[in-house]
């Protein structure tokens, strides 16, 4: 998330900026997009009556039991995943009947890569997971509808990916979304869409700032954890446009929160009783625990 300020001239500059991105972003992909986006459409409320997981892959996912996951799957429950989850052991047993992406990584712009990530295998982690998703022409893959032509599957499901932070808008995937940059909530995004009676969530820790660390140079940087390398977590040092100092970073890191907030008029319940997040209920009866 960016760091806004607390300024009133910077937050009206940053609301005149998010208005023109998102008309911008209208007339060159939703409008031009109109007949991929027709379809989204008219799956809204298409899983009425169905239930659905949305894992992020936060460490908290490691709580549950993939067996017991894939046991309700073939009950008729369907599986929401993201990013780095075709590299988990759990994926192996309990593969998604939905998988998003919408990293520019993984459609070919590595601009926005942090030095750690070009340094590292990044690139070769996006391209590894999209050469892992071919394998499973079954999926049907969510992506920005800004990405259509960048990529080859055979199930398709296109969004549009433009962003008003004063918006409230979270459960239809073709209007700008109210809610910042998060794969894992645009994946939530995706299940409010079609509708699911009952959406239960693991993995969205959000608890980077508990492990958030600062050198003698004042630098700051981030433990990255996980659910499926909880034991070789990445260092990551912090954007500049998150914040220049811990106060700054904190603040950007409430967004993470209310944003969330946006969502409980949905049908959403958490299956971490320990999480952070507390804008769903944890209350349950499904047996899904290790």
């Amino acid at each position: 998330m960016k760091y806004l300020g607390i300024s009133i001239s910077a937050l009206l500059r940053y609301r005149i900026h998010s208005l023109l991105a998102c008309l911008k972003y209208n007339m060159f992909f939703v409008w031009p997009g109109q007949k991929q986006l027709k379809t989204t459409a008219l799956l809204r409320n298409s899983a009425r009556g169905k239930s659905a997981f949305v894992f992020a892959n936060g460490p908290s996912l490691a709580r549950l039991n993939p067996e017991k996951i894939a046991r309700l799957q073939k009950q008729g429950y369907d599986i929401f995943a993201i990013n780095s989850y075709l590299r988990s052991s759990f994926f192996k047993i309990a593969a998604p009947d939905y998988f998003l992406i919408s990293d520019p990584a993984y459609f070919g712009d590595y601009r926005y890569l942090s030095k750690e990530q070009l340094a590292g295998n990044g690139m070769q982690e996006a391209l590894a997971d999209l050469a892992e998703l071919k394998k499973y022409p079954e999926i049907r893959l969510l992506i920005p509808i800004r990405y259509y032509s960048k990529i080859k599957h055979e199930n398709i499901i296109c969004f549009n990916d433009s962003e008003y932070l004063w918006g409230s808008n979270v459960n239809d995937l073709t209007r700008v979304r109210g809610y910042s940059s998060m794969t894992a909530y645009k994946s939530l995004a995706a299940a409010c869409h079609l509708g699911y009676d009952k959406i239960y969530i693991c993995g969205f820790d959000n608890n980077y700032f508990k492990h958030l660390f600062v050198n003698k140079k004042n630098e700051m940087f981030y433990r990255d954890e996980h659910f499926y390398d909880l034991d070789n977590p990445l260092i990551w040092k912090v954007h500049s446009y998150e914040g220049l100092s811990v106060g700054q970073l904190l603040w950007s890191h409430h967004f993470k929160f209310t944003d969330l907030e946006k969502f409980k008029n949905e049908p959403v319940i958490n299956l971490d009783p320990d999480s952070l997040v507390d804008a769903f209920p944890k209350e349950h009866t499904l047996d899904v625990y290790q």
